[in-house]
């Protein structure tokens, strides 16, 4: 149902910072926005390529008390193996649609780190930068393209589901629960030890 554990174990690749991962430094480095070939071959590894995809489908599929496949979906492995794929194909959908809408759009796909200071400004920057990126320009604008990523992943996948599952209010729920979470795994990636500040 929920994407969560995908967007908690994100390759660190998908960082303004990639280009220079093997930099300690702290210090402030230009923003570059991605070209073609560099959205592309992010694309591909986040969604294909990463283990971490294919270990968040099978953690986030694991059974709670909130969380569990529908009973349809047959027995308790069966019912895990779908649950596995259900999670797998929605992060797929959410990815196509963000890298499409983001190359579209001229939008940053990658998380930007902050060029302020202070735990405050850095843990605020973190969360608005689940619904605000960067444009072409280095300017913020809202981030229509991964917002509608996780949208268009929950309405479209909620199509292969039983109809008891298939409502507006779950599929929004869902999808906003999923925006507010990638704000918290922001807060991971900006105060991770080692990571370069950007600056426009």
């Amino acid at each position: 149902m929920f994407l969560l554990p995908l967007r908690l174990l994100a390759s660190n690749t998908k960082e303004a910072v990639a280009a220079n991962e093997g930099q300690e430094s702290n210090k402030p480095i230009p923003y570059a926005p991605l070209t073609k070939t560099e959205r592309w071959n992010l694309f591909v590894h986040e969604t294909f390529l990463s283990p971490t995809v294919y270990l968040g489908a099978l953690v986030s599929a694991a059974p709670t008390p909130l969380h569990h496949g529908p009973p349809v979906w047959g027995s308790e492995f069966e019912n895990y193996a779908a649950r596995v794929g259900d999670n797998f194909a929605r992060t797929a959908i959410a990815n196509s649609i963000e890298a499409l809408g983001a190359d579209v759009l001229g939008q940053e796909v990658r998380y930007i780190h902050c060029d302020c200071h202070g735990f405050v400004h850095r843990f605020g920057h973190a969360m608005a930068m689940s619904v605000v990126t960067l444009n072409g320009e280095g300017r913020y604008v809202p981030a229509f393209a991964s917002i509608g990523g996780s949208l268009g992943a929950e309405f479209i996948g909620d199509t292969w589901m039983p109809d008891n599952y298939r409502t507006r209010k779950r599929a929004l729920a869902s999808a906003g629960f999923d925006i507010a979470f990638s704000g918290l795994s922001n807060v991971v990636r900006e105060f991770w030890p080692g990571k370069a500040h950007k600056t426009n």
